[in-house]
């Protein structure tokens, strides 16, 4: 097993600014769940400066909208978490609309759980989190970082490193309106406008809708364009005084964004340089505009009766900063909370989320003509390692030519959730929660074919809504699968205060299932071949060799003194995989006194293997170790630190240096 030793003791110096009693969690539920436990030990939670340190027994830090709302217009929220130590985010421009890489102690952000109004963030396929397509940060109500542990409840399959949580915020009593206007150096600017009702009825019910347009150049190469826009809306109806309430909330996020990549530090002292398509080449310096490629390109017209060749791989459409990454996703989620009887409280949040997306492409060479494969003559498809279309692609009226076509990797995503809880109070002491979530997200991948406009720019964001097919109709594929990653989630958690102890124990049993739909060839090295026809699929599995070693049940390429080929190919197919752990957490704080706490955890987690791994797997035997990835099951242990409280600490302008300071929790992770 891998082992990890992370002990990160950390300081953190702050300013004073009082806030209110913090929602500290992701879902209604374990929002209710923690403010009770508040409740209990008779203390609120301050900031200080926006910055929270909640009295819970995880490795947990709060900011809330003081602290955001001094950051720049705009901006990721996961860069504005980099205030927290043991986070790291390296953004990849100062405007927050073109991604970037989060790491919490040491885990990348595929081991990082990142939820919004307690809905996952996560990619469905891979876990990766798209930090350029998070809630803008004038509706954020507060963030929350768990480090190294997460919530009960919380529908994830990628927590084994930290958690990161963060809430919109409710619509105001008071009518208001805002508009905020941002403008800075390469072509930035950015106008956010937001509208509150207030209270529309006599029962507080009230709303809100947000609208924010972003844009700017690409820092470097002179080309790509960024672009982002993004709508929210909010219905809030409080029940009665005691805290139940339902509310509905929509969101919608448009990125058109060009690729761009960074200049190496050694770049300032060299002359003018060859653009190309490599790390180092991509820009050239000179003088003044170093950063800036003034050159652009057009394809040349086809001709009639000639073997037209495509551009080679340096050529036109090739600098890495035509290269698109679009994206659109949206969503829908209702939180509420319901008094059920004296002490007991039910919630439920479900949600659905949509996306369609692609990482966009430097250009593939396609094929008007057919091929031969295993005898069989007029086939069209991908080989793994050409595109055969069987038909005139740039209109000059032959079949004789090899064309530049863009076909980035496509993924549409439905995501259906729900978290549901219920809490009761035995005694003003002691207080469980049950809790059911659910997660059901249909990831659909594909790499449909589009063109290219005359100089060299991506002819549509989306070759899957208009794609190009071969000469029989059917749509070119580069990729072909159909994921289902299906989570049901069973949980319970106990809190008990004995005098200045406080006791948080709980479980969260996961069934976790994969039903994978590969329908391209699969090689050992995770390659694809795609077909179209039943005639194609039949050709290439007849010529592809595919043994099996009876001793290891493992693919093998050598038989007597016959070496076969090292691509050989399985046929497409189903696979289903599962996956489930009882996973325990253990927590305690102990009030020193009134200004100091200790407190320790101990929590399980689990990791399943990505849908990459899963389908590259395909290519082992059902049944043989190599067919069946195992997961990580990393256990976080929190040693027992002290906590200042910053109840205790003297005011401080904002702003203003103190040489107060807090100290984090080291914990080990293995």
């Amino acid at each position: 097993m891998h082992r990890s030793h992370l002990t990160a003791g950390s300081l953190l110096a702050l300013g004073m600014a009082l806030a209110s009693t913090p929602a500290l969690a992701q879902s209604t539920g374990s929002v209710d769940f923690e403010q009770q436990t508040i409740v209990v030990s008779g203390r609120t939670t301050k900031s200080v400066n926006g910055v929270q340190l909640p009295d819970t027994p995880k490795a947990k830090q709060v900011l809330d909208q003081t602290i955001i709302a001094h950051q720049a217009p705009g901006q990721s929220i996961n860069d504005i978490i980099n205030l927290v130590p043991g986070v790291s985010f390296q953004n990849n421009d100062p405007f927050g609309s073109s991604g970037g890489v989060l790491y919490i102690r040491g885990f990348d952000n595929t081991r990082i759980s990142q939820t919004f109004d307690g809905i996952p963030l996560n990619d469905t396929g891979g876990y990766a989190i798209y930090s350029n397509q998070q809630l803008d940060p004038e509706v954020i109500d507060q963030v929350n970082v768990n480090l190294g542990t997460t919530d009960v409840d919380s529908p994830t399959a990628a927590a084994s490193g930290s958690t990161v949580n963060y809430r919109s915020r409710n619509p105001t009593e008071d009518f208001h309106a805002r508009m905020i206007g941002s403008a800075g150096e390469y072509g930035y600017m950015r106008i956010f406008g937001e509208v509150d009702t207030g209270n529309l009825t006599a029962g507080g019910l009230r709303a809100y809708v947000t609208a924010s347009n972003s844009r700017n150049d690409t820092i470097y190469g002179g080309i790509g364009k960024i672009q982002k826009q993004q709508y929210n809306a909010k219905l809030y109806q409080p029940l009665g005084s005691n805290g139940d309430f339902i509310s509905i909330a929509g969101h919608y996020n448009r990125n058109r964004n060009n690729a761009f990549g960074s200049v190496p530090m050694w770049i300032e002292n060299t002359g003018t340089r060859v653009v190309g398509t490599g790390s180092g080449n991509r820009y050239p310096v000179s003088g003044d505009d170093r950063f800036y490629q003034t050159a652009r390109c057009t394809f040349a017209a086809p001709v009639a009766g000639a073997a037209d060749v495509a551009p080679s791989t340096g050529a036109c459409g090739s600098d890495y900063d035509y290269r698109i990454n679009p994206s659109d996703t949206a969503n829908i989620r209702i939180s509420s909370r319901f008094t059920l009887a004296d002490g007991l409280v039910l919630t439920v949040d479900p949600s659905i989320q949509w996306t369609s997306a692609n990482g966009g492409t430097l250009g593939y060479t396609a094929s008007e003509k057919t091929t031969t494969i295993n005898g069989v003559s007029g086939l069209t498809g991908y080989d793994g390692s050409n595109y055969y279309f069987g038909k005139d692609l740039n209109g000059d009226g032959d079949k004789l030519d090899t064309v530049r076509l863009i076909a980035p990797s496509q993924t549409k995503t439905i995501r259906l959730g729900l978290i549901a809880s219920l809490r009761y109070d035995i005694n003003p002491d002691q207080t469980i929660r049950l809790a059911y979530s659910y997660d059901r997200g249909r990831h659909r991948q594909t790499a449909e074919f589009g063109t290219y406009n005359t100089n060299g720019t991506a002819g549509t964001y989306f070759p899957v809504n208009d794609p190009i097919t071969d000469v029989n109709g059917n749509v070119m594929q580069r990729r072909n699968r159909l994921s289902y990653a299906i989570l049901h989630q069973v949980s319970g958690e106990y809190r008990g205060k004995f005098g200045g102890l406080t006791i948080n124990a709980g479980v969260r049993v996961p069934f976790f299932k994969r039903n994978l739909n590969q329908y391209c060839f699969t090689n050992r090295s995770g390659g694809y071949a795609c077909f179209g026809s039943d005639a194609a699929n039949a050709a290439f599995a007849a010529a592809s060799t595919y043994l099996i070693d009876p001793d290891t049940n493992l693919p093998i390429e050598k038989v007597g003194t016959k070496v076969l080929t090292p691509t050989n190919w399985v046929a497409p197919q189903q696979r289903i995989f599962t996956y489930s752990k009882a996973l325990p957490s253990v927590g305690a704080t102990f009030a020193v006194n009134s200004n100091v706490g200790i407190f320790a955890n101990y929590s399980k987690g689990l990791q399943v293997p990505g849908t990459d791994n899963l389908y590259n797997s395909f290519y082992f035997p059902r049944g043989s170790s190599a067919a069946t990835p195992n997961p990580d099951r990393p256990t976080t242990s929190t040693l027992a630190c002290a906590i200042v409280r910053a109840s205790s600490w003297p005011r401080f302008r904002p702003g203003t240096r103190s040489t107060r300071t807090a100290w984090l929790p080291p914990s080990i992770v293995t």
